[in-house]
């Protein structure tokens, strides 16, 4: 009887850690999607930046999927001499850098998880 009970638990344990790995496998996926989703965003902006000639200040939100669950893609555009970075503007700078942040955000059983990419672009001129 007792090396029923100890069988049954290590068949349970090795079953919890098969789960496991599943789990795990989905988290990455849905990680590397995002990302690869982010980075063709992030292409689009670069691409539409050049031939603008920057990027202009923005916020925005939009929905998005990440293999069946929903997800919240963010863009924030924001200039870097803005207080909260600690860089004060000055009038001799003619080339104004802006951070241009995309997130994706989903949840994974009740967790939330996010990606984010961010590169920096020239601002455009009015």
């Amino acid at each position: 009887m007792v090396t029923v009970s100890i069988l049954a638990v290590g068949i349970v344990m090795v079953l919890r850690s098969f789960l496991s790995i599943s789990a795990a496998l989905d988290s990455g996926s849905n990680r590397i999607m995002a990302m690869q989703l982010l980075e063709d965003k992030m292409n689009a902006l670069e691409q539409k930046a050049k031939e603008d000639a920057g990027v202009l200040l923005e916020t925005k939100e939009e929905q998005a999927r990440i293999s069946n669950r929903d997800a919240i893609l963010k863009l924030e555009v924001v200039h870097l001499s803005t207080p909260e970075f600690g860089i004060e503007e000055q009038e001799q700078d003619k080339d104004k850098i802006n951070e241009v942040k995309l997130m994706l955000l989903w949840k994974e059983t009740n967790i939330d998880k996010d990606s984010i990419l961010i590169t920096y672009l020239k601002n455009q001129e009015i």
